[in-house]
């Protein structure tokens, strides 16, 4: 999961960097609700299985080292909030977003499995 979380972070980095180059340094990604519309992009154009699963993975990770490292000093905050963010994008693609039809893949996303799967996190049991 520790890469998982790594490549995720990566990832954000890489998105915000490619607006700041395409727009020649004149627009920047500076909140979590700029990168959305982004993140909502990307999630439908890759090819992973199970992203809630992913997902679900990645929340406990984090959970967990917390509860482990408290006062470590590691806080995971800026990954917390592209998790969020991350969850926020699946759950627009999965519950709201009615794709066009020439966007491939994102019928096997929005099936009813990822529905199944995706539990937002007031829905899910502490155990």
């Amino acid at each position: 999961p520790k890469e998982k979380l790594n490549c995720l972070n990566e990832s954000y980095g890489a998105m915000k960097t490619a607006v700041v180059d395409f727009h020649k340094g004149k627009l920047e990604l500076s909140a979590m609700d700029d990168v959305l519309p982004i993140t909502i992009y990307v999630i439908s154009q890759i090819n992973v299985p199970n992203l809630a699963t992913e997902f679900n993975i990645l929340e406990d990770f984090i959970k967990v080292n917390q509860q482990q490292k408290k006062g470590s000093g590691q806080s995971f905050e800026l990954e917390k909030r592209w998790l969020t963010n991350f969850n926020c994008g699946l759950i627009f693609i999965s519950k709201e977003w009615e794709p066009p039809a020439s966007v491939k893949g994102v019928t096997d996303l929005t099936s009813n499995t990822i529905d199944d799967v995706l539990l937002e996190p007031t829905d899910r049991t502490e155990g």
